[in-house]
């Protein structure tokens, strides 16, 4: 942002315990260890996103110590600023400055977007407002009808005239999309744990449909829930920016998983036992049948019980036995 180019060194920034070791550990003085914070926070604003104070992903350690001019290794540079705090990384973010809003930096760079979001809004309904305004040739010829006497009232045409030229109408209401835009992005500000580039979140959040703003707050919701189970992957996608999160639609992943559907199991009828009864009734020509088929040799007859057949009550004589070998004969 070329007119984003204001560097301020917080108060007493040269004194800070912190800039004293981070000088002792690169080997350097103090002014030069005050000189790599601000080429630091100066290289955010020329090439980083100014309101979350972090770079691209495509930067790397040697590209900061270039910038920085560091003579050391790139390393050793990037590990020394971690330690005390004046830069961190993270996978899917990039490198960036983990208090930059504390910074007086950070703050006039809050303040300089928050301005250029009030400007540019306040634009719009400057537009918005010229649109519905009634243009001089309407009010003109409004006032000659009049004047010619095709209007059937019986007021003067002067008053005609000065009803018209009045004050302007009042500014249209606000679209939704700009109201549900803004309320979108301060639920997603708040639960997102990487908030970043305000105005490309909204235009996705104005757009954006129902099912997949629940979707949204589906996925932002399960960090605040202390018995959601997340992978590892998907704790993951969650750190990312949130306008990288809405630009490749990572809230995809956090659909609810569907509930296999059930079929019944129908189990076959099990048959019930033959009634003896019942089968004492069957014809005599059936109970032969029975006794002379093959496979039946051996069983008790299903017309009498065994208890019958031990007692002497059956009234059938007991089914042929085989007959048993003796032992050792072949």
């Amino acid at each position: 942002m070329a007119a984003l180019n204001f560097v301020a060194a917080d108060d007493g920034l040269e004194d800070d315990p912190k800039l004293l070791t981070l000088a002792r550990l690169l080997k350097v003085s103090r002014p030069m260890a005050f000189w790599f914070v601000m080429r630091w926070q100066r290289l955010i604003l020329d090439r980083g996103n100014h309101v979350s104070g972090s770079l691209p992903r495509n930067y790397t350690a040697d590209d900061i110590a270039a910038y920085l001019e560091f003579k050391g290794g790139a390393r050793r540079l990037i590990e020394a600023m971690k330690m005390q705090g004046y830069l961190s990384f993270k996978k899917g973010r990039g490198f960036f400055y983990p208090a930059w809003d504390d910074t007086t930096t950070g703050r006039y760079a809050h303040r300089r977007e928050e301005d250029r979001i009030w400007h540019e809004d306040k634009r719009k309904q400057q537009r918005r407002s010229s649109a519905v305004r009634p243009s001089s040739d309407v009010v003109r010829q409004s006032a000659d009808t009049s004047a010619d006497g095709l209007t059937t009232s019986s007021r003067q045409p002067t008053g005609r005239k000065e009803e018209s030229s009045g004050e302007r109408p009042p500014d249209p209401p606000p679209a939704g999309g700009a109201s549900l835009a803004d309320t979108r992005w301060d639920w997603l500000e708040r639960a997102a744990p990487t908030p970043q580039n305000r105005s490309a979140c909204k235009r996705v959040l104005e757009a954006m449909t129902t099912e997949d703003w629940a979707l949204v707050q589906r996925a932002y919701g399960l960090l605040h829930d202390p018995g959601a189970s997340i992978s590892r992957k998907n704790r993951r996608v969650l750190s990312w920016p949130t306008d990288l999160f809405l630009a490749k639609q990572g809230f995809l992943r956090f659909r609810p998983p569907a509930r296999p559907t059930r079929t019944p199991v129908t189990r076959s009828p099990i048959p019930p036992e033959p009634d003896p009864l019942v089968e004492l009734g069957k014809p005599q020509e059936w109970r032969e049948a029975w006794l002379a088929d093959p496979i039946n040799k051996g069983r008790l007859p299903p017309w009498y019980s065994a208890s019958d057949h031990q007692n002497g009550t059956s009234g059938c004589p007991p089914p042929a036995q085989p007959p048993v070998a003796p032992r050792g004969s072949k």
